[in-house]
């Protein structure tokens, strides 16, 4: 009888280093990263609702995703943010800051 090699589980997305680079894996890759607070990550995940690579494309999340980013330390994270900003209405804008303040944990 052949003895069967063990079987390998596959690496979760939020362990491995370097991003797919297919579009909706990349996002979902830059994604788990970002919930988990990862200031590049979560400026990836707005980059890609940004431009809507792998994901149907978002200002409102865009805005969103950045605004995290730079709570998190990220340097280029405002100047998106304010990019992002030009493309929603007033009340979007306030609805997007409400979130990032809360889960930024008041974050400005």
């Amino acid at each position: 009888m052949a003895r069967e090699e063990p079987k390998v589980a596959a690496m979760p997305r939020a362990q491995e280093t370097t991003p797919p680079s297919e579009d909706k894996e990349a996002f979902a890759f830059y994604r788990a990263r970002a919930l988990a607070g990862d200031a590049e990550a979560r400026f990836q995940t707005g980059d890609m609702y940004d431009k809507g690579r792998g994901v149907v494309q978002s200002s409102f999340q865009a805005y969103i995703w950045f605004g995290l980013s730079a709570c998190s330390g990220h340097a280029g994270a405002r100047a998106r943010q304010a990019q992002a900003a030009l493309r929603l209405q007033p009340t979007e804008r306030q609805q997007a800051d409400r979130q990032v303040d809360s889960i930024g944990k008041g974050c400005k």
